[in-house]
């Protein structure tokens, strides 16, 4: 029988596969995602602008990166442990409230960049769900 635990480690498995190449590709490959996702035409920036937004591209990716190896290393906790979830939680849904608090002050980015919150959202609000049921279980059974 598939139990809550099983459910939520394979969608963190699942989170983990999405996450870890996004950020690597975002650390290694920064223009990737500057030109060719976000339309910004980084031979026409002073070169200091540039390799600013790249360093904070990859930063940024760095992130991303990490919060899937976290996810993949610490399942088991994260699925039946509700401090490990919760902080799990935080990191995961700071995100995309940066994003939407972004959008607030200073003003809507590029639209590949404007779906990015949705998803990240979705899928933590996934992981909140199935998680929740985990944990519940693992406390139940002591």
């Amino acid at each position: 029988m598939t139990t809550h635990a099983d459910k939520a480690t394979a969608l963190l498995a699942l989170f983990s596969a999405v996450v870890i190449p996004w950020g690597l590709s975002g650390m290694f490959w920064p223009d990737l995602w500057l030109v060719h996702l976000m339309g910004v035409d980084t031979s026409g920036l002073d070169p200091t602008v540039a390799a600013t937004l790249r360093n904070e591209l990859r930063f940024l990716e760095a992130r991303e990166f990490g919060v899937g190896v976290a996810a993949w290393a610490f399942r088991r906790e994260i699925v039946t442990n509700r401090q490990a979830r919760a902080a799990f939680l935080l990191v995961g849904f700071a995100a995309p409230i940066a994003r939407l608090a972004g959008w607030l002050f200073d003003g809507l980015p590029s639209w590949t960049w404007c779906t990015f919150p949705l998803v990240e959202a979705a899928m933590c609000t996934a992981i909140a769900w199935v998680t929740a049921a985990s944990v519940e279980e693992a406390e139940r059974r002591g």
